[in-house]
């Protein structure tokens, strides 16, 4: 689940959640493509939960280590470019 900051611009996170099917698909290293998913889940007090499956075909647990870790640093910037903010627990909001 991503967290995303509840004062986020929906539409932004509407794109968000369809490049991260993008990723998914044209990822080489994943799988089940039409049953991964990366949909708003949850609207709480402070964040907006994004749920995100994705299926790894990999065999070596360091690959997946390595394919996971390029996979979320992807995330972490189609967030940045979609102007979106990860939800930080410690800032509360009015």
């Amino acid at each position: 689940i991503f967290k995303l900051d509840i004062n986020s611009d929906p539409d932004h996170v509407e794109t968000f959640c369809a490049g991260i099917i993008s990723m998914i698909e044209k990822h080489d290293l994943t799988m089940k493509e039409d049953s991964s998913f990366a949909r708003v889940s949850t609207l709480g007090p402070d964040a907006i939960d994004v749920g995100c499956n994705v299926y790894w075909d990999i065999s070596s647990g360091t690959v997946e280590k390595e394919a996971r870790e390029g996979f979320l640093l992807a995330v972490m910037n189609l967030a940045k470019d979609n102007k979106l903010e990860f939800h930080d627990p410690r800032k509360r909001h009015n």
